[in-house]
């Protein structure tokens, strides 16, 4: 059976970009994925993160060596530029442009720049024009990524997790070759010493009510053992609700929200 392609404007992420000969080799420095792998007809996943190897943000990336598109959440932009505003006299002659253009997600069969996630389906992005007529629920694409295993770093969990926590290495996400970055040498200790005892694992939530990422979880004996990480309804059955966390260990099933952290 054939199913039918689906178009949707994601309006949570928003795109800027960096133009100039040395762009590319000047954010070499500041992502955890390899950016000598880019290509402008794919979309990588990457993330920034602070100096004690945090994830500060995620993000999907694309480009050449002269112009890098980063697509992202929208309130994590301007705390990724802060961070990198006093490194950008590094990129002598780069130009950091805000994108005005809507961001708009296939699942299917459509000619778009592929994402590099796992899925059974095709999954796609581009940038349009801001007036590009697309549905305007996003829950279908965040069902795909959470299937994918990927949580979009959102300001609740900004700088909360390692790379590894969020399963950002599994994802092909961080290089453990590529040289230094911004945080690198955290991750890559934690990597060797196996020091990463939280992993992100995908769940269902016993709550009939939506959660708030940044939310703490607790297992069936009431103890607390992890946040939430991405969470997303089914649009084709809204009792149907999947989940990411970051959790410790083995928990009791099943998983809720804590309830000191419900109101």
């Amino acid at each position: 059976m054939t199913i039918p392609a689906s178009i949707i404007a994601l309006d949570s992420l928003a795109a800027w970009a960096l133009k100039g000969a040395r762009a590319r080799d000047f954010l070499q420095g500041y992502v955890t994925s390899d950016l000598h792998a880019l290509r402008t007809d794919r979309w990588q996943v990457t993330a920034f993160c602070t100096l004690k190897g945090r994830v500060l943000a995620t993000a999907y990336v694309t480009g050449s060596a002269t112009e890098v598109t980063f697509l992202m959440p929208t309130d994590m932009i301007e705390p990724v530029l802060t961070s990198l505003q006093k490194y950008l006299a590094f990129a002598r002659g780069s130009e950091l442009l805000r994108l005005p253009m809507r961001a708009v997600a296939g699942i299917g069969d459509l000619e778009y720049p592929a994402v590099d996630l796992p899925s059974d389906l095709r999954l796609s992005l581009r940038l349009a024009d801001a007036k590009t007529e697309a549905s305007n629920d996003e829950s279908l694409w965040r069902l795909h990524e959470i299937e994918a295993g990927f949580a979009q770093v959102t300001a609740p969990i900004s700088e909360a997790f390692l790379p590894q926590m969020l399963g950002l290495d599994a994802l092909g996400a961080v290089s453990f070759s590529k040289g230094c970055y911004l945080g690198q040498e955290v991750v890559t200790r934690a990597a060797h010493k196996g020091q990463v005892k939280r992993r992100l694992r995908r769940i269902s939530l016993a709550s009939v009510h939506d959660p708030i990422v940044g939310q703490k979880l607790a297992d069936a004996t009431g103890r607390e053992c992890g946040v939430l990480a991405a969470y997303a309804r089914n649009p084709s059955n809204v009792r149907e609700a999947i989940a990411l966390a970051v959790v410790s260990g083995e928990p009791e099933l099943p998983i809720d929200i804590c309830a000191a952290t419900t109101s």
